[in-house]
């Protein structure tokens, strides 16, 4: 729940941007395989009363009410620390309470609440990857690497609790070093040997920016900002996307529509989407279910009549497009119909 001005990229954040994330949280971050001992949220909300606080607590509980889970939410109305580092020092002292009750091959998903995550994270994908290291020599798992440092991005990150102590350790390194420059207030010095060393691991070995202003990503957008649109063009991100798209469109009709729950890479709503068959983009109801090239996509719908590729759609209805040849058929089925009454 943040102020503005503190960076030229920053934005205000309130209940409705607050909802697009914690909607997207709720579908994204968990699947029937996920066991979620307990969810913690640490808020700051700068100056706020005593009422505002109880309220955001009910929305984040209200949210994030996951079957068989503990939620605990802290709201302060004061800046937790200077930094972004020594910010995070203080969210573990207070969520080590919590640790007590995992298992020692457990890990706990860091997320930052400022970014709506995309229909492409798949924490499964991340908790197998994990638990293929070797038990006892698993690292922290990050999305990619961030450009120019070929560090971290610090929005989401994987941490084994074996590796809770090293990562509390590295972060007051980071936190004390040069206090004006970027290493004491981003995590993407992490993988220095100061720091975490060889223990940090990346889901896909790709080089990206960590700024989704800058540059789209599959895993998040940053709320407030004007993100990148896709580029189709670049590949690098192909390996991903047809790895977690799971759900294609080659069998749809109009008797079987999508009943897909997914973040719409347009407008980010967590809703019933539909995947683009050629470049996997997810758009939803609202933006038409098109892979539009207004927004850098492949510029390809699917006739759900004919179940063919087309960039010409004749007739739009709520959920079905149909192309030229298909409405042309139903129309001389309606008029043979009219001869032979």
């Amino acid at each position: 729940m943040r102020k503005g001005g503190e960076g030229r990229f920053n934005a205000d954040g309130n209940y409705e941007d607050l909802k697009l994330v914690l909607d997207s949280i709720r579908i994204n971050a968990r699947s029937p395989s996920t066991s979620i001992a307990f969810v913690v949220v640490d808020v700051v909300w700068l100056d706020c009363t005593a009422e505002q606080a109880e309220q955001l607590r009910g929305l984040v509980q209200s949210y994030l009410e996951f079957p068989h889970s503990s939620i605990f939410v802290r709201v302060s109305k004061d800046n937790l620390a200077l930094t972004q580092t020594a910010s995070l020092l203080q969210t573990l002292s207070w969520v080590q309470h919590f640790v007590s009750c995992l298992e020692k091959d457990d890990s706990i998903l860091f997320l930052r609440c400022d970014c709506i995550l995309k229909s492409y994270f798949h924490v499964d994908d991340w908790i197998k990857l994990m638990h293929r290291q070797d038990t006892g020599n698993r690292s922290m798992l990050f999305p990619f690497h961030v450009f120019k440092d070929g560090g971290p991005a610090d929005q989401i990150f994987l941490l084994p609790l074996e590796l809770w102590a090293a990562f509390d350790t590295a972060l007051q390194r980071l936190s004390q070093k040069k206090p004006k420059s970027l290493h004491a207030k981003s995590l993407h010095y992490l993988h220095e040997k100061k720091c975490m060393g060889s223990k940090v691991a990346y889901f896909i070995e790709t080089l990206a920016d960590a700024n989704s202003e800058k540059e789209w990503n599959p895993f998040y957008v940053i709320l407030g900002r004007d993100s990148k649109l896709r580029k189709v063009e670049i590949k690098k991100w192909d390996k991903v996307l047809q790895a977690t798209n799971k759900t294609n469109n080659t069998s749809m009709s109009t008797t079987a529509l999508p009943n897909l729950r997914r973040t719409c890479d347009y407008c980010w709503r967590v809703t019933h989407t539909m995947a683009c068959a050629e470049c996997n983009s997810w758009s939803c109801e609202v933006c038409n279910f098109w892979c539009s090239r207004k927004w850098h996509g492949c510029g390809t719908v699917r006739c759900l009549e004919c179940n063919r590729n087309t960039q010409m759609i004749c007739e739009i209805q709520p959920r079905i497009w149909k192309c030229r040849s298909c409405v042309g058929t139903e129309s001389q089925r309606c008029l043979k119909k009219r001869r032979i009454r």
